[in-house]
C-alpha cells in the first residue's frame, strides 16, 4: 500500500488507484523574515514567485502584504495563506493588492489568500 508524508514527517493518507502526485518545494514568507526557522524564507511574495523553477508551495504568513503579484510561470504554483508564526496553523488569511495570471501553461491554486478593498 502506498504511504506518504508531509515535509514535517506526519503521515498523510492515500486513497484511490489511480492519480498523480506532484513533488512541491515548499518556501516561507514572512514580512519580518523569520518564517518560524524553516529554511526557504522570503520576506514578499513576489520575490518568491520570482524565485520558483518548479513545482512551488508558497506558505504565507498571515497579514497584510502590499504587493500586486504577476504569476507568468509555465509550472504549478500554490498560495497558502494564513499561516501562524511557526507555520504550524492555518487559522488566518493573507491579504494582497491584486493577482495577475498570464503565461501559456501552469496552475495556480490559492488558499485563504484575500484580495485587498480599493477605494
Amino acid at each position: 500500500s502506498p504511504e506518504a508524508s508531509d515535509p514535517s514527517g506526519n503521515e498523510v493518507s492515500l486513497d484511490g488507484t489511480n492519480g498523480n502526485i506532484t513533488a512541491a518545494t515548499i518556501v516561507y514568507v514572512d514580512s519580518a523574515g523569520q518564517c518560524g526557522g524553516n529554511g526557504s524564507c522570503y520576506t514578499g511574495i513576489q520575490n518568491a514567485i520570482d524565485s520558483a523553477t518548479s513545482y512551488f508551495l508558497m506558505r504565507l504568513s498571515s497579514g497584510t502584504y502590499d504587493e500586486d503579484l504577476v504569476v507568468d510561470q509555465t509550472y504549478g504554483l500554490t498560495l497558502s495563506g494564513g499561516w501562524d508564526s511557526t507555520f504550524t496553523t492555518q487559522s488566518s488569511t493573507t491579504v494582497i493588492n491584486s493577482l495577475t495570471i498570464n503565461g501559456p501553461s501552469g496552475t495556480v491554486e490559492v488558499d485563504n489568500v484575500v484580495l485587498q478593498e480599493t477605494d
